[in-house]
């Protein structure tokens, strides 16, 4: 596949996951306890391969009086245990991602060079 193509396949895995997981918090999901053990080992699993260390994000809107700002460009760092996807954000910040919660997008594979 050329490059855009990549990129629009791994945008649409994006946006199917965090659809997954708005589904679960809609139906009074709760990433620390109400996810049956396997069900949430099998999710972080396809967080980290899907958010990889070097992978280039760019935050839509977060939920926390120290978030970047909308717009702002991270890469990620890791995944953790339950789900939170940490990243180095273009302000300096360190703030993980909590999927469902927090809105944010894949950003385009050059975005790591304006970051740094």
């Amino acid at each position: 596949k050329c490059q855009s193509e990549k990129e629009e396949t791994k945008q649409n895995e994006h946006c199917k996951l965090i659809a997954l997981l708005n589904n679960k918090k809609e139906g009074n999901y709760c990433p620390l306890s109400l996810f049956h053990k396997g069900e949430k080992m099998n999710l972080n699993n396809e967080l980290r391969e899907m958010y990889k260390a070097g992978t280039a994000v760019k935050l839509i809107e977060m939920i926390d009086i120290q978030a970047p700002a909308s717009g702002s460009l991270g890469i990620v760092d890791h995944v953790d245990d339950i789900g939170n996807i940490h990243c180095r954000w273009s302000n300096g910040s360190g703030l993980a991602l909590i999927p469902g919660t927090d809105k944010f997008e894949l950003a385009a594979a050059d975005a790591e060079k304006r970051i740094v």
